[in-house]
């Protein structure tokens, strides 16, 4: 058997071009030293940064040069998948130039095209129709990305000024507003589709982008089907606007693959194995008490109205309306009876504009039905605003940083099981950490690159709700699954 490590976490740089203001372009493959390629659960795009040296680039700037926003591609080759993997950016920063008598050295600072062309966008229109419409829209239409996007089918429309706002900053609005309906799946926009030519407009003519059907609720209904909380992110595949909670649905989004921390020297599949564990958080109860993670309270004015109202949210009674990654079936006794005394009190300031869904604006005048219409906030949406803002809170309980053997076939937002292994004194016949082993979610990575060494890892950060092991227990590595 090779070595397991050469084997392993083996890269091959395949092409590396930089297209400045000439037409052909500057060929840096055989100056490559690093590449790191980052994703973020929390970040709307994907980064990177390229260190390039050796004699053979010391007219780099001169040659091209170097002004800022430069396309990049870069394509490599690992052993895990013996695909190649190819990224497109473009330079937005030099980190760092060192000059020595034989050569330089370069860091490179790269982004997504789209992060440039958002900071060019300012919004000052009417948007209405779904948030996952309205994102689909500014993505397609006003960003003009070219990548697919994904996208959770919402339940409640919107309609409200943009503000002047840039297309990242109105969807980062949406992702506490939007609620993700029952049984339905994930829609996929392809990189080419074409929504609206006429961009996001304020007019009554404004067509709406319908990715798929939707149920009716009824406006006063206390208990709607659906869950608040949304994330948006780019990864490899493209852009996502998903829900939390389909986000955590095993059914849904299935582990992609499973790796255990184990010998590398002893393992059946050196490309699995989990050579670093660091738990980055796991209990922090003060904390979450004062973010209002088990109970709150929401109070909501209305400053065109001057009504006011107080809503109340328990972590108890809505556990089970939502899913999570472990086999945890209920809240814990401490969950319970923290549950019962609301621990944070916030304010929310809205305008009967917020919640609406009707095709013309709302009244808050008694002639146009006032508060017992279009203007009165409907109580399920109230609950949802205090759901969305508990689940921001308990969706990373437990957090773990591995380091695997670099996989560019992983991407934030997959799912994979992990086995720890156990400190038990009868570990033999339990081998696995059953609290900390199971499904996690990898809300962040980093694919590091070094094609000189050559070696290539990957660098996750894995986060759940919930405590424990909902995975089978193996005594071996036999039948891990691969990507």
């Amino acid at each position: 058997m090779a070595d397991p490590k050469s084997f392993a976490n083996s890269v091959e740089i395949k092409y590396c071009a930089i297209q400045g203001v000439k037409k052909k372009p500057f060929d840096a493959t055989q100056g490559v030293l690093r590449f790191d390629y980052f994703e973020n659960i929390e970040a709307p795009t994907t980064y990177a940064s390229l260190i390039i040296g050796e004699e053979s680039m010391n007219n780099m700037i001169s040659e091209i040069p170097l002004q800022g926003g430069e396309p990049v591609e870069i394509r490599f080759k690992t052993k895990v998948d013996n695909e190649e993997h190819t990224y497109y950016f473009s330079i937005y920063k030099i980190y760092a130039r060192y000059v020595t008598d034989r050569f330089q050295t370069y860091t490179l600072g790269l982004i997504s095209t789209e992060a440039l062309a958002n900071e060019m966008v300012r919004m000052g229109t009417v948007l209405k129709g779904l948030p996952n419409d309205i994102v689909a829209r500014l993505l397609k239409d006003n960003i003009g990305t070219k990548k697919d996007v994904f996208v959770d089918k919402a339940l409640n429309k919107m309609m409200f000024q943009a503000g002047k706002k840039t297309p990242f900053s109105i969807i980062e609005t949406l992702k506490m507003k939007s609620i993700c309906e029952d049984g339905n799946d994930t829609v996929t926009i392809k990189g080419t589709a074409k929504l609206n030519n006429n961009s996001i407009s304020g007019s009554s003519d404004t067509k709406e982008v319908q990715t798929g059907g939707i149920a009716s609720v009824k406006e006063h209904e206390l208990k709607a089907k659906g869950s608040a909380g949304y994330l948006f992110w780019e990864n490899k595949a493209g852009y996502n606007f998903r829900s939390m909670d389909k986000l955590y649905d095993k059914k849904k989004n299935k582990p992609v693959a499973t790796y255990v921390q184990q010998n590398a020297q002893l393992a059946d599949d050196p490309r699995f194995i989990i050579s670093n564990v660091e738990f980055e958080k796991e209990i922090d109860l003060l904390d979450k008490l004062r973010h209002g993670a088990y109970s709150s309270v929401i109070c909501f004015y209305n400053y065109s109205t001057g009504s006011y109202e107080e809503y109340a949210y328990s972590l108890e009674e809505q556990f089970k309306e939502m899913s999570h990654l472990g086999p945890q079936s209920g809240v814990t006794a401490s969950q319970g009876a923290f549950s019962n005394y609301p621990t944070r009190i916030m304010s929310v300031v809205l305008d009967h504009e917020t919640w609406y869904s009707g095709e013309e604006p709302g009244s808050p005048e008694k002639k146009d039905g006032g508060k017992k219409d279009s203007a009165e906030f409907p109580d399920w949406q109230k609950w949802f605003t205090a759901q969305s803002i508990a689940r921001f809170n308990t969706f990373n309980n437990q957090q773990l940083q591995i380091k695997v053997p670099g996989n560019p076939a992983l991407k934030v937002g997959d799912t994979i099981d992990v086995k720890i292994m156990s400190q038990s004194k009868d570990k033999k016949e339990h081998p696995w950490d059953k609290e900390h082993s199971g499904t996690y979610l990898i809300s962040r990575l980093n694919h590091a690159f070094a094609p000189k060494e050559p070696i290539a890892e990957t660098f996750l950060t894995l986060i759940r709700d919930v405590y424990g092991d909902d995975t089978t227990d193996v005594e071996t590595t036999d039948g891990i699954s691969t990507i």
